[in-house]
């Protein structure tokens, strides 16, 4: 009795940080390690370094002051260095490795107004230098160039005006040219920025009639506007996600969130094509309000960072990865969370190893809460189905056989047949996760063979082999009654058993 309470106790341990059910799911060869003080943490933003290791970056409270926060971990989430050297910053937004370290974005709150700033970063986790940029509020996302580096974000006109902006820098933050955006009065800010063949795909919320919009404009490589489109309905709806991505057609690919369609709040996608023409566009949440700050892009699809139930009336918030496909649907979801916490996820990346990496926060609607990383490795398919078609059959004819399997992490699949004559398939694919497939062999000589059958998923992985499915190429007795077919024919009327 007592060793049986002693493996109950030890199952709820492991359940209560990944719960089962609508709250989460199980994950093989994950890790989840918070970071932080007593005081307000949270990560924003998350990067795989060339080391194998982490970087991120947020915001951190130590004894009542704001500071911008980086932190380095390495490969297993465990902390190599921080750096609060950026003080009363409201947060720090968005990291990029460099070659010789880091290069941070973000913006200070001094109390009367926002100054947006840059950060450099060495490899051991020195300041090198901080600019800040007096007409600049906010900086969401900073990337290298060839020569130095291009931010984006917003700038003040007055109290109620805001317009969008993007800069270039140097390698030592000096500006080298600033352009400004404008789609009305109000609130023009933008978020995510993607370079293309042209130039770059940029997408925010311009303010109309009080509420926003999807905001997308399209630029040659010196910011000159190329067009600008608005998508959106009678309600707000703005691009939230820094990262925005073109599609695999030539087309771009932009997320945030929308209050003009879905129940309450939802995650809104949409794609556009080349010039701007909406190809399609969906909504993924639940009644109460989703949030979506983070968004990567994969071999076969995007993964999407989403806040479940966020905000000060859902204090029990969670963490919904979702991964889709090229046209939008749904591939697979997973929850992350723990009761009576807010838990948020603001960015995703997927990881050389297959799997991805969050940034998140953990803790109270308000106050003591941690930055919080949570990274999932891929695992390999699951050992697919036994193959299944004809067990017996004729020599120098083709037979079909099918199979399927499921990846965990809903990967496309990738088979590879070995006939058991010495041969294989080449690897067919890809396929579906969990979708039937089939494929076709002729043998050449008689016998009996076993067949099998083993996947590997977009990221190389494999699975196991199947259980084998035995085949017979049977000798020549029916071949040779074929050649007396007056007695083939007695016999196949008396003995249904034989095969034509």
């Amino acid at each position: 009795m007592e060793k049986r309470a002693i493996c109950i106790v030890l199952l709820l341990i492991i359940a209560s940080f990944f719960t089962t059910g609508s709250k989460g799911n199980t994950l093989q060869g994950e890790w989840n390690k918070t970071y932080g003080g007593d005081e307000y943490d949270v990560l924003y933003c998350v990067k795989e370094t060339n080391d194998n290791g982490y970087i991120a970056v947020g915001d951190t409270v130590r004894n009542n002051v704001a500071y911008a926060w980086a932190i380095k971990t390495d490969g297993n989430g465990n902390l190599q260095w921080e750096n609060v050297d950026v003080a009363g910053s409201y947060l720090a937004t968005y990291v990029q490795e460099t070659n010789d370290g880091y290069i941070v974005c973000g913006w200070i709150d001094t109390g009367n107004e926002y100054i947006g700033y840059v950060w450099k970063i060495n490899h051991e986790g020195k300041t090198e230098w901080i600019k800040e940029y007096d007409d600049v509020a906010f900086l969401y996302k900073i990337m290298l160039t060839g020569d130095g580096y291009i931010c984006i974000g917003g700038t003040k006109i007055d109290e109620n005006d805001y317009d969008g902006i993007l800069m270039k820098i140097g390698y030592n933050g000096n500006v080298e040219w600033k352009k400004i955006y404008r789609y009305s009065y109000g609130w023009d800010v933008l978020r995510a920025i993607s370079k293309i063949d042209e130039g770059y795909i940029m997408g925010g919320s311009c303010e109309v009639n009080g509420y926003g919009d999807f905001w997308i404009i399209k630029i040659d490589d010196k910011g000159n506007m190329i067009w600008q489109k608005r998508y959106g309905g009678d309600k707000f709806d703005g691009i939230y996600a820094r990262d925005c991505f073109e599609t695999n057609d030539g087309g771009y690919i932009f997320s945030g969130f929308t209050y003009s369609y879905g129940k309450n709040s939802d995650v809104w996608i949409v794609k556009i094509d080349d010039n701007g023409k909406m190809i399609w566009n969906k909504t993924y949440g639940g009644s109460r309000i989703d949030r979506l700050w983070g968004m990567d892009k994969t071999s076969d699809g995007y993964l999407l960072c989403i806040t479940k139930n966020y905000g000060a009336y859902s204090p029990t918030a969670d963490i919904w990865i979702v991964k889709i496909d090229e046209n939008g649907d749904m591939l697979w979801n997973q929850t992350f969370g723990s009761k009576s916490k807010e838990d948020r996820g603001y960015y995703i990346q997927a990881t050389s190893d297959g799997g991805y990496i969050i940034a998140a926060r953990t803790g109270p609607t308000s106050g003591n809460t941690q930055g919080w990383l949570i990274k999932v490795k891929n695992v390999p398919p699951n050992k697919p189905q036994k193959p299944q078609g004809d067990a017996n059959g004729k020599i120098k004819q083709e037979y079909t056989y099918t199979t399927s399997t499921i990846d965990s992490n809903g990967d496309e699949v990738y088979y590879m047949f070995d006939w058991g004559d010495n041969t294989t398939s080449q690897w067919i694919g890809p396929f579906k996760s969990g979708e039937t497939i089939n494929a076709s062999h002729t043998w050449k000589e008689e016998g009996t063979y076993r067949i099998r059958v083993k996947a590997k998923d977009a990221n190389g992985l494999e699975s196991p082999w199947s259980d084998y499915m035995v085949v017979s190429m049977p000798k020549g007795v029916t071949w040779k009654l074929e050649k007396l077919p007056f007695i083939y024919l007695l016999l196949r009327f008396f003995f249904s058993f034989f095969s034509i």
